[in-house]
Order: C-alpha cells, then structure tokens, then sequence
C-alpha cells in the first residue's frame, strides 16, 4: 500500500511549535488549540494512502498532541473526573453516552443499512443531486469516528487540567484567533485593491476540502480569510461581532475600551459585509434580534441617542464599501435575494430534504457519523447519528448554555456565550460539519470557563 506525506507551508510552522510546547510547556498546548482553530482551509500536511487522500488540519494535529498529554496525565493522576460539580458531571456523562453512540454508529450502521443511497461525505452536493451514492463504509466513517473523539477528549482534558490554565492564557488565544481572522481578511481586501496576487495557498492548503476562495459575484471577489469559503468566514464573523455586541451592550467595560471595542465592532461588520455571505448576514440578523430582546438597548432616552450614532456609522460603513466598490451595490442584490432560485440553494434544500427521508428509512437511528452530508448540522446530526444521538448533542449544549448564562456576568463569558450561540445559529443554517473546529472550541472555552465559575 503506497502512502505519501506532504509538509505544508502552514505545518512547517505548527509542527515544531507544537512539539516545542508539547515538550517545553504543554501548558500552552490549550491556548494554542484555540488559536489555530480557525485556520479551516489549511492543512498540517496531505497525504495519501492507496487512493484515499486526507489532510490533518492544524486544530486537529494540536489536537492529538493535546490526547497524548490527557492519556499521560489520566495515567500518572488517576483523577476521577465524577468528583466535579454536578453540572459539570452531567455534561461529561452525557458527552460519554453520545461519544459511544456516535462510534458504534460510525462502524455498525453503514452495514446495517448498506446500499441506501445517501449524500457520500466526499462527493459534494451540486454532484450527487440527481444521483445520490450507495452507502458503503468508508474511510470517512473513520475520520469523522476519530474527530469526534479528539474532541470528546479535548473537553475531558480541559476539564481535568483547567487549574493549570489561567484565563487569561485562554482570552489571549481567543483574541490571537480573531486578529488572525480579521488581518488575514484585510489583507485579502488590500491585495484586491492594489491588484496583488494574495497567497491563498498559505491558508488553503487542505487537498481535502473544497477550496472557495476564487468565488466571485460578479466582478465581486468574496473575502474567505483563513476559511474554506465566504459561507464559513461570514459565520464565524457573525458570531464574534454578536459576540462582541453583547459585551458592549452588557456596558461593563471601561470607558477606555469601549473606543477600541466599538472600532473592532465596525471593523468585523465590514468585513461580513465582504463575505457576501447569506449564511453569515442570517446569522447575524437572528442574533442581533436576541440581543436586542435581552438587552433592550432602547429603553433609555441617552442610549437612543447613541444608537442613532451606531446605525449611522454602520450605513457610512456600507456607503464607504459602496463608493470604493462600484460594483457592490450591483451584486448585493443578487446575494439577498436571487440565492434562492440559485442552483445552489435548490442542491442544499435537496440534501436536506434527502437527509430527512435517510432518517426515516434508516428507522430514526440515523446511517452513522461520517456517512452521509447535507447542508445544515440538524439534518447531518438526524441521518447519521439519529435521534438518539441528535437528542444527546441537543441536551448537551443546552446544558452548556444554560450553565454559561448563569455567569454572563463577567464580559469574556459574555462574549463566548453569544460567540458559542451564534455559531450554532449558522451551523443549524447552512454549516453541517459535526467536527467544525470553531464550534468546538468556543465548547472547550466555554467548559473552561464553567469548571472555573462553578468550582
């Protein structure tokens, strides 16, 4: 069997970082976790075995690394993770419950059902539209099988190993993730303007996604960042402008900060803005609608007055993207209100709806993870893990809500609160990756938290 490894540019970075803290200070392993997180295009390294090609990406990679830390620390410690608080415990024995579920699924169903046709993980929407694929078990299953279970233990590991971490490390990643974000999509902007060749392949490295950073609507190039596509980095900027809304209307900043805040919010919302991005401005449009319902931002005459300011800024924003765009205007358009009679909207409805009807057919308990696409994550979770485990991931994030609401108090928890919220928002819109890094780690900083708050 031939096999072949490929070092990408962004692995010649994470690599020896990774090995470096691992062996040196693996306290900033969690840290770095977080950080990388939202490199979704890029790859540590691609490789192939016989015809099956796959790329590791950075979260992933810190990921195992992380695994081997746990099992060494599990090891050596014996500590029992059923000594924390009860809703922590809840969490973690229903997280164990879903982890088994979804493994014996991944390796159990795709035989118990074989030959279903299903949407093949790989094959793409738009191509299986009129023809879906047989189900079959495939190296899929296995990846999917061994992302859930890093992350199963990236949650125990942060869990066991929270009083190692200080909060602060963990605000520090999360801001190092934003400003990678923001930067590598302001530079995509500016490469634009001063007709440059911007290096996608840095941060597209992964052969085994599809790519989309050459998407265009119309002479309109969309801003992707560090992600495989507008759709993805629209999402994750919705969430962190919701986010980081939350924490201005919360008010509990000083006054020193909210300038520095306010520019960060205008800033995220232009590059949004740039993604062109339906998933993302849906996103948006629920969240603000929350925000505006728990904060009541207009209840106070001086507040109206400020308001105004901010919806003016906002509109100059979009004014000033106009004037340096021409063309924006031209394709806004189209982007709101033609992507529903687009072939693309009619392939993702048809998946989802396909996704329902592999629901049914397989008796409610779904094909197994790894086994079958479609374009939102309930869908996905429906036909692959069923309703047993749809209802397990359900009640587990409930519980996480829940609990993190109760400590919104303090603004870093407000913010992950609404960040973590929102990016289930465009997950249950148009994102259905079950192993989508962002989300899970918005998860493991909101678990950090909680054994923290709750201790």
């Amino acid at each position: 069997m031939e096999i072949s490894i490929d070092i990408t540019f962004i692995g010649a970075i994470i690599i020896p970082l990774t090995l470096t803290i691992f062996i040196l200070r693996p306290i900033y392993l969690l840290p770095l976790l977080i950080a990388v997180s939202i490199l979704h295009g890029a790859s540590v390294f691609n490789g192939t075995i016989a015809d099956f090609q796959f790329g590791v990406p950075p979260y992933y990679y810190v990921a195992i690394w992380i695994a081997i830390r746990y099992v060494i620390m599990a090891v050596s410690k014996r500590q029992s993770l059923l000594l924390y608080e009860p809703s922590i415990r809840t969490i973690i024995l229903l997280l164990v419950v879903l982890w088994l579920w979804s493994i014996l699924s991944s390796f159990l169903f795709p035989h118990i059902f074989r030959d279903l046709e299903v949407y093949y993980p790989r094959g793409g929407l738009d191509a299986q539209y009129e023809q879906q694929t047989p189900l079959k078990w495939t190296f899929s299953n296995l990846a999917q099988a061994i992302y859930l279970t890093l992350n199963f233990v990236m949650v125990l590991y942060t869990i066991s190993a929270h009083k190692n971490h200080s909060i602060c490390s963990i605000k520090i990643s999360i801001g190092i993730a934003v400003a990678i974000v923001c930067i590598v999509g302001i530079f995509q902007i500016i490469f634009l303007y001063v007709k440059l060749q911007f290096p996608y392949w840095i941060f597209n490295s992964n052969i085994v996604y599809y790519q989309g950073y050459k998407q265009y609507i119309g002479s309109f190039r969309r801003v992707v960042s560090t992600f495989t596509e507008a759709s993805f980095a629209g999402a994750f900027l919705a969430s962190i402008e919701s986010g980081f809304l939350s924490v201005f209307l919360q008010g509990l900043i000083r006054e020193h900060q909210k300038l520095l805040l306010i520019i960060t919010i205008f800033l995220i919302f232009d590059l949004l803005i740039r993604t062109m991005a339906t998933t993302g401005y849906i996103t948006f449009v629920f969240s603000a609608i929350l925000l505006v319902y728990c904060y009541n931002p207009l209840r106070k005459r001086q507040n109206l007055k400020r308001w105004i300011v901010y919806i003016i800024g906002a509109i100059l924003i979009i004014y000033v993207v106009n004037a340096l765009n021409p063309s924006f205007s031209e394709y806004m358009k189209p982007t709101l209100v033609k992507d529903t009679k687009s072939d693309s909207f009619v392939h993702r409805t048809a998946s989802d709806l396909h996704a329902i009807k592999v629901f049914l057919s397989s008796y409610g308990i779904g094909v197994g993870l790894g086994s079958n696409r479609s374009s939102s994550l309930i869908a996905t979770l429906l036909s692959t893990i069923g309703i047993v485990g749809s209802l397990l991931f359900s009640t587990i994030i409930s519980f996480i809500l829940v609990e993190m609401a109760k400590i919104r108090c303090q603004p870093s928890c407000n913010f992950v609160f609404w960040t973590f919220l929102s990016l289930l928002i465009a997950q249950c819109i148009a994102i259905p990756d079950i192993s989508f890094p962002p989300t899970w780690a918005f998860l493991i900083v909101a678990m950090h938290l909680l054994c923290y708050k709750l201790k």
